[in-house]
């Protein structure tokens, strides 16, 4: 009788600790899987404001009519240079005379009378084209595996 009781006694530390070791198991792998829709949750959340600056324009001209202009188009291309430090490559592109031009920083902008003598009769015509026009955005591209916006499209009026 002595040595049921201690068989039983065994038998019970034994299913405490298996009842112990499952519940350790349990809870570890509820909080991993919390923690990884933590970060999916902030990893979207970051895409979505990055995607959302592009979308603006993208809205503002297919929904609500609203023109663009070459400020706006400046905007763009600053932020698309700045982006592409940090996060992912964004191309601007505008629509000339049939066929989409990358559209960069140094095309863009010009600050004073000596960037304009030192660029070509081309390049000042091509200024004075973009500035004196109105712009519709075309479309905006996403990675499907990044889901970052990669390009940016906009077309003269």
């Amino acid at each position: 009788m002595e040595n049921a009781s201690k068989a039983l006694l065994i038998a019970a530390g034994v299913l405490m600790g298996v009842l112990i070791l499952s519940l350790t198991v349990y809870v570890f792998s509820s909080l991993g899987s919390s923690a990884e829709e933590t970060y999916n949750i902030m990893r979207q959340e970051k895409i979505s404001d990055f995607n959302s600056f592009y979308f603006t324009y993208y809205n503002k001209s297919t929904y609500d009519k609203v023109y663009l202009t070459y400020y706006d188009i400046w905007n763009v291309v600053n932020k698309a240079a700045e982006d592409s430090k940090t996060t992912t490559p964004v191309e601007v592109k505008i629509r000339i005379n049939g066929q989409l031009k990358t559209v960069t920083k140094d095309d863009i902008k010009i600050t004073s009378i000596d960037d304009i003598s030192n660029q070509s009769n081309q390049k000042v015509m091509e200024n004075n084209y973009l500035r004196m026009s109105t712009y519709s955005c075309l479309h905006v591209k996403v990675n499907d595996t990044t889901g970052y916006v990669y390009e940016i499209a906009f077309v003269k009026i």
